[in-house]
């Protein structure tokens, strides 16, 4: 009986990381502009790699969220804090990287007319 909770146990572990895993965490825009020298081309194309890379981030969000919900009432305390640390990780980079991007978007705006 013990070797049959064992391998359950060790088969419900590899569920769940196999399912964490399945959430890939994207990578952030290399290099933003500053907006101090960058053509209106530049800024727009920056835009629109900030905007893709936020839509990647909202949809690693909403996986973290759909593993936690299959997980349900069988879900951890450990595995709760861990879905919590990665979310709010994951939120501070994306609205690091979006406040910077519109601290560019402020200083170009402010160097042309």
């Amino acid at each position: 009986m013990n070797i049959l909770k064992v391998a359950l146990a060790a088969g419900g572990l590899g569920l769940a990381l196999s399912s964490q895993a399945a959430c890939n965490y994207p990578s952030a825009p290399e290099e933003l502009p500053s907006g101090e020298t960058e053509s209106e081309e530049q800024m727009l194309a920056a835009q629109k790699t900030v905007k893709s890379y936020v839509q990647s981030m909202e949809a690693y969000l909403a996986c973290l969220d759909q593993q936690l919900e299959a997980l349900g009432d069988e879900a951890s305390a450990e595995q709760r804090l861990m879905h919590q640390k990665r979310y709010n990780s994951a939120v501070d980079v994306m609205d690091s990287t979006a406040s910077e991007f519109n601290q560019a978007v402020r200083t170009y705006k402010s160097r042309t007319p």
